[in-house]
């Protein structure tokens, strides 16, 4: 059958539909699809129908065998919107995402590719490979996942959130056209296969952009709530989520540090692999003065103060907020370190070592004077509040 016959079928289905006659439009569909069973469209089309129609189980058994035949072409994304449709029809429903494991399984792709003869998705398919988080799950994992999410429908021009909204939820894009804006700046589009709202999820903080449909749209939202519990039953998983927030996030983080903000996006994005997570206690060292080493640490959350010893006698010389980093003195010098560096809250560093650092230095080397800069300054301030220190003043130190 032509294109131009299939799409006159089509409009006839819509119009029976339309005027009532349900029956018929189902007859319709049931027709292209003994000519073209792999048309998932159709089948969506028709499952939508059965439903109207009162038919549950028959838009079930459509939504399976839909399910089905996305995780046999790839499409880990559509194969869990039509679970999802399934538990919507029926909670109960026994193991309606069946299939979605199986996304992951290279024979069901490999069939599919020798499939020659029939048709491949009538849309374009985003490769598991290339969708964050789920793409780092094993096959159990993925099911795990996919049975935590809900399924959205966006009317075209319809906000899904706005800019310092609260939220902690991921979403997928099935379908659809969407829009990204801060502070009124257009951030760019994301379509089909794409993820956002990473940040909210990873850090549960507000929003950073208010996203639009552009036009109806499907989504597949993953609560950070939910994850948590799928981390408890499968403890892999936190490995995974630190590494998309440490790719991801942390490129978000860097765009922030007076040390970093310059470095194109794309070299921020390679960069923040380099970077470890390191976690302290209120009350916690992140080095102690006289320590080795030439690690720098930019603060990702919480606040710090700097401490040295002088006559014997314990001196605060500054306080140390986000985004801000610190541990450039031995780094620059090679001596140790110079002073304690206490947590004052609990609080969250990024930490790079000393070699990694030095290999982007000889990339990027106008880092070494934004360090020799801020260290200058750091200098000058530290000199102030030993001066004063010395007249028994009480000054506080300053951080440039």
């Amino acid at each position: 059958m032509s294109d131009a016959d299939s799409a006159a079928e089509l409009r006839a289905a819509e119009r029976f539909r339309r005027g009532g006659k349900a029956d018929k439009a189902a007859d319709v569909y049931q027709g292209l699809l003994v000519k073209d069973p792999s048309n998932a469209d159709v089948r969506r089309n028709l499952a939508d129908l059965q439903l109207e129609m009162g038919n549950r189980d028959g838009a079930i058994s459509q939504y399976v065998k839909i399910q089905e035949q996305l995780a046999a072409e790839g499409d880990v994304l559509g194969a869990i919107t039509a679970g999802l449709k399934v538990v919507e029809i029926d909670p109960k429903f026994d193991n309606p995402l069946a299939y979605v494991a199986k996304v992951k399984v290279e024979s069901l792709r490999d069939e599919q590719k020798a499939k020659t003869t029939q048709p491949v998705a009538s849309r374009a398919v985003t490769p598991l490979d290339d969708i964050p988080l789920l793409s780092d799950l094993t096959a159990e994992e993925l099911s795990d996942v996919a049975k935590t999410m809900k399924r959205h429908e966006l009317a075209e021009g319809q906000i899904l959130f706005h800019e310092g909204d609260a939220g902690e939820s991921l979403y997928f894009v099935n379908e659809g056209l969407l829009e990204a804006k801060a502070k009124g700046s257009k951030l760019g589009l994301i379509s089909s296969g794409q993820c956002f709202g990473e940040f909210s999820f990873l850090t549960l903080k507000p929003r950073t952009a208010t996203v639009k449909a552009l036009e109806r749209s499907e989504l597949l939202e993953l609560s950070a709530d939910k994850m948590r519990s799928v981390v408890q039953n499968q403890p892999r998983l936190a490995g995974v989520l630190f590494n998309m927030f440490r790719d991801r996030a942390l490129a978000n983080v860097l765009s922030q540090s007076p040390l970093f903000e310059m470095l194109p996006s794309k070299d921020r994005a390679r960069l923040a692999p380099q970077f470890k997570l390191v976690t302290l206690s209120k009350g916690e060292d992140a080095f102690q003065e006289g320590e080795r080493g030439g690690a720098l640490f930019v603060v990702k959350e919480g606040s710090l103060i700097v401490k040295a010893t002088i006559q014997g006698e314990l001196v605060e010389l500054a306080t140390l907020g986000q985004h801000q980093f610190f541990g450039e003195v031995s780094f620059l010098t090679g001596v140790p370190r110079t002073a304690t560096v206490h947590a004052l809250e609990a609080s969250e560093l990024l930490k790079i070592e000393e070699d990694e650092l030095r290999e982007l230095l000889g990339h990027h080397p106008y880092i070494r004077e934004v360090l020799a800069r801020y260290h200058l300054d750091r200098v000058t301030a530290t000199a102030e509040t030993l001066k004063a220190f010395l007249k028994k003043e009480k000054v506080e130190g300053i951080v440039g």
